[in-house]
């Protein structure tokens, strides 16, 4: 055969031999799927609060060209940035890419993170290439009140005032906005009592001083409890309980010189008897002071017979160093009242404790004569020199058929007392219903919790060396017992101290290029208690313009703030230092940033990605195509061969012999 012929014949069995695969095989599949680029966009915040729960981040995939990719793997990578620990490593989960972007959100449980800076990195691999974007965001830490300490004196005599000093702190990173404080005391006469907590700064303390008359008047051992309640993201968070213990002794001094002696207390309510033709229309029944601060009460009398009366008062002469009375003797006509000064002014020398004060009263009409006892508390305690103090007073009115409490509120320090807080106490079985009780004095609501009901007294401020009082009145008190347990509340918060209550937590710097302009945004936590504004300003050299380098925002409690500053470049490239400055009541500082500016390429450039052909084929078709190019390489190097072979083979004395013949061949014919 000719070896054109051989090739030709090659050909068509090749083509033949295809021709019967493709109509022969249902199951050949030839497709060539040509990978095409994608974009990704990562959305982070600036900060993520540490909540309980999940953060939540969200990625937007598409490919590029209007081609389509199958589904490519990818990964969440979490990485600080001080030590460059991978912290998770989290497999996502994509469909199809297309030209259209698909929006994706991935969530990861809090608990890997602490406060600190992390890179989060969304990386996805297609075929052999791969492409990865990455933010920047800091973890920081919520809200955290917890009780430092609680402190009371160790010991207590009866009736004294008990005097709990709180310390409270907000150990987290963002303001703790409002909160309660709720004060327990278990005992011989437990009480309860919250108080509103205010709002606190990152890092801030805040001291409470609450002062509780009438919590020891029975003796024996007490428990004090404190916690608080706040919100935390929306739910109710408790903090950790604090807890201390003080006794009560169980007796009291009987004199001014002696802080032991005397026995219990036997007198600890007033009994009113009335002599024949007097009564007494108010009576002092207790009134709880603090040591060189004077108090001042009325006992009123009058004549209820028919003629002139004489009366003289007594007290022990042990007692005249710091009680003393208006007058010591009275003369009333019939029908006649009078109300008597008793003036109480303990110097510091006085030991503190309970004072049972006996009066004597005798009575002189006619001819007749009458002698009465009556009986006067005075709790005495330590006053603390640096907090609000208070006098608690309370008397019988006309004719033991009213209470009256009279309440001094006093600052003895340097500094203004603010967001005082006042309760009165008041035993529910004491008053029939809560229209028996009336206030002046300062703006009150009242609450009947169970125990107690509870006068809520509004004192916003009170001032240096400042004085001011608060009354109540019960009508138709139903025992004179239960008057005695009354209990006075104050809570005098200290002024938190101060602290920083801006962080700066991120600076977004993008690539900048000469002749050009960009944004520089920072961003910057404000974690203050109240509303205000904080300033921002940026200075550069004179090559960078900077076109709004002062800007003002109104900042709210645990606000994110990100002002964005337009940057606009030289044609100079280099490195430019520009300066930051932050100020807000509370903080100030300044910053400085390195701005590096790159020169423009003269001609744009354009990455390109080298993606391998894939070919998806079944197991036939595979089988097919290669049998087809096995015949097709045989056919080629069989008719190369045999070119070779049908060419004539000649010694080299021959050849040269025939190339000569056919020189003068030639010769011959041009003659």
């Amino acid at each position: 055969m000719r070896p054109v012929g051989i090739l030709v014949f090659t050909l068509l069995l090749a083509l033949s031999l295809n021709t019967l695969l493709a109509s022969s095989t249902t199951n050949l599949v030839a497709s060539i799927t040509v990978p095409c680029p994608f974009a990704l966009t990562f959305n982070t915040l600036p900060t993520y609060t540490l909540f309980p729960g999940n953060i939540l981040m969200n990625f937007t995939i598409f490919s590029q060209g209007g081609c389509t990719i199958p589904p490519p793997s990818g990964n969440l990578i979490i990485m600080r940035k001080d030590n460059n620990d991978i912290v998770l490593n989290q497999q996502l989960t994509t469909n199809t890419v297309t030209s259209t972007p698909k929006f994706y959100d991935v969530t990861f449980n809090n608990s890997v993170l602490t406060n600190t800076t992390y890179t989060a990195t969304v990386k996805f691999s297609e075929f052999t290439a791969t492409n990865s974007v990455s933010n920047d965001f800091t973890a920081i830490n919520p809200q955290k009140l917890v009780i430092s300490s609680i402190t009371a004196p160790s010991s207590l005599t009866p009736g004294e005032v008990l005097n709990l000093e709180i310390v409270t702190k907000n150990t987290g990173q963002l303001a703790s906005g409002a909160s309660t404080l709720y004060v327990n005391i278990s005992g011989p006469q437990p009480f309860s009592a919250s108080f509103p907590e205010t709002s606190l700064s990152p890092g801030q303390n805040s001291s409470y001083l609450i002062s509780v008359s009438n919590a020891s008047s029975e003796a024996g051992t007490y428990t004090a409890t404190a916690h608080q309640a706040y919100l935390l993201n929306g739910a109710n968070a408790i903090s950790n309980t604090a807890s201390t213990t003080y006794l009560v002794k169980s007796n009291a001094p009987s004199g001014p010189g002696s802080a032991q002696g005397g026995g219990a207390v036997s007198k600890s309510t007033t009994p009113i008897t009335p002599l024949p033709a007097l009564s007494l229309t108010s009576v002092p029944l207790y009134t709880s002071i603090s040591s060189g601060t004077p108090s001042l009460a009325l006992i009123g009398v009058e004549n209820t017979g028919t003629a002139p009366e004489s009366i003289t008062f007594s007290i022990p002469k042990e007692y005249s160093g710091f009680l003393s009375l208006s007058s010591t003797s009275l003369n009333l006509d019939p029908k006649q009242s009078v109300s008597m000064q008793m003036f109480v002014n303990p110097n510091t020398t006085i030991p503190t404790g309970t004072y049972i004060v006996p009066v004597t009263i005798k009575l002189d009409s006619a001819g007749t004569t009458a002698n009465q006892t009556e009986y006067f508390t005075f709790n005495l305690y330590a006053p603390q020199n640096r907090s609000v103090v208070v006098v608690n007073q309370l008397s019988l009115l006309n004719y033991t058929q009213m209470a009256r409490g009279v309440i001094q509120i006093s600052n003895p320090t340097k500094n203004t007392a603010h967001n005082l807080t006042l309760q009165t106490l008041i035993p529910l079985a004491l008053a029939k219903n809560i229209s028996d009780i009336q206030t002046s004095g300062f703006p009150t609501t009242i609450t009947d919790p169970p125990g107690f009901y509870t006068i809520n007294w509004k004192i916003g401020e009170l001032g240096a060396g400042a004085v001011t009082f608060a009354y109540y009145t019960i009508s138709n008190p139903q025992s004179q017992g239960l008057l005695q347990r009354i209990q006075n509340v104050l809570a005098s918060p200290s002024q938190p101290s101060p602290s920083s209550i801006l962080k700066v937590v991120n600076i977004a710097f993008p690539t900048f290029y000469t002749n050009s302009s960009n944004n520089i945004q920072v961003y910057s936590l404000f974690t203050g208690t109240q509303e205000q504004q904080v300033h921002y300003t940026m200075t550069s050299p004179s090559a960078i313009q900077i076109r709004n380098a002062t800007q003002a925002i109104n900042a709210s409690p645990n606000q994110l703030l990100g002002p964005s500053f337009q940057i606009q470049t030289s044609a100079q490239p280099g490195t430019y230092l520009l300066s930051l400055y932050i100020s807000t009541q509370g903080f100030n500082a300044t910053y400085s940033l390195p701005l590096i500016v790159l020169a423009n390429p003269s001609e744009s450039t354009t990455s390109s990605r080298q993606f391998p052909i894939n070919l998806r084929l079944s197991n036939a078709g595979i089988g097919a195509i290669a049998a087809v190019v096995a015949i097709i390489a045989i056919a080629i190097a069989a008719f190369l061969l045999n070119s070779y072979m049908q060419k004539p083979r000649y010694r080299r004395e021959t050849s040269e012999q025939l190339v000569r013949l056919r020189e003068q061949i030639k010769r011959s014919e041009n003659e």
